[in-house]
């Protein structure tokens, strides 16, 4: 993940599914 924090937790949740 990169940029801001709420792109971060994005790009994290993606990961997961």
């Amino acid at each position: 993940a990169r940029m801001s924090d709420a792109n971060s937790l994005y790009e994290m949740d993606q990961a997961t599914q």
